[in-house]
């Protein structure tokens, strides 16, 4: 999905990732809040599902839009950025349990996914058209030089 997108917009990728996290969103906050086993198990099914759009297209966006002597390093900081960052998440929402309840704290987590989905919204239709041209006439330069 995310590949036949990106072949019709630049950000195509980044998209189908902000549309996993838009959607993510409301079932993080139905496995916070229930009290049934059963929502509670679809609740992490279907947000897992949702969660794999953004994963799947984490590092091909990514890809879109650096250049491929540095994508490595790219890679290596995406993957330090997200373990920081998870790291930091489980201290931050038992602090915020501590006042409002573990319920309340993970379920208004679910906030940060909107945001990112509005951070990526952004990225995908405002940015990655720019870096994406802008890689692909630095490669094609490169690919005639014969560098």
């Amino acid at each position: 999905m995310a590949d036949s997108l990106r072949r019709r917009w630049p950000g195509g990728r980044i998209l189908v990732q902000a549309a996993g996290v838009l959607c993510e969103a409301p079932f993080a906050v139905l496995c916070a809040l229930t009290g049934s086993m059963g929502w509670l198990i679809a609740g992490l099914v279907v947000w897992g599902l949702f969660k794999e759009l953004y994963e799947a297209n984490i590092f091909a966006s990514l890809f879109d839009v650096i250049r491929p002597e540095v994508r490595g390093t790219a890679t290596g900081v995406m993957n330090s950025m997200g373990w920081l960052a998870g790291g930091i998440a489980p201290v931050l929402v038992g602090w915020w349990s501590e006042r409002v309840g573990l319920s309340v704290a993970i379920a208004s987590a679910a906030s940060l996914y909107w945001v990112a989905a509005a951070l990526l919204i952004v990225s995908g239709l405002r940015f990655a058209p720019r870096d994406t041209e802008r890689l692909t006439l630095e490669l094609a330069a490169a690919a005639q030089s014969g560098g």
